[in-house]
């Protein structure tokens, strides 16, 4: 089942990226899954930024959001967050919180792949 691979995926610390729909001609959307890890440095900082505690000990699987659109003429070359427009990004707790913010959002799972199989520009 594809919820199920996406989760395996994303558990191996592998990032799943897909393409959206822009808001405007001339540009590319997209959205990037990242698995955060509890133990690394930042990571509770971040959550805090976030208005998110996760209590030591706690077996919770927690994942960055992000979503953002970009020029085409920049989508093949070196660009900076500054060239990012409608830059968005989200901190969830969970697998069924992630999925169920992917639904919120619009974003359909059966878009997520590899970032490399669907030419992700980060």
């Amino acid at each position: 089942m594809l919820r199920d691979a996406l989760i395996q995926w994303l558990q191996e610390d592998r990032v799943l990226a897909g393409e959206l729909t822009p808001t405007q001609e001339g540009r590319s959307a997209w959205v990037g899954i990242y698995p955060l890890k509890l133990n690394r440095q930042g990571t509770h900082s971040l959550l805090r930024r976030h208005g998110l505690v996760v209590l030591p000990g706690a077996d919770v699987h927690v994942y960055r959001i992000s979503t953002f659109e970009i020029a085409d003429s920049l989508r093949e070359t070196y660009f900076s967050e500054q060239d990012m427009e409608n830059k968005q990004s989200f901190i969830v707790l969970g697998d069924d919180a992630l999925f169920e913010k992917l639904k919120d959002l619009g974003i359909s799972p059966e878009i997520l792949d590899s970032p490399a199989r669907v030419d992700y520009p980060l």
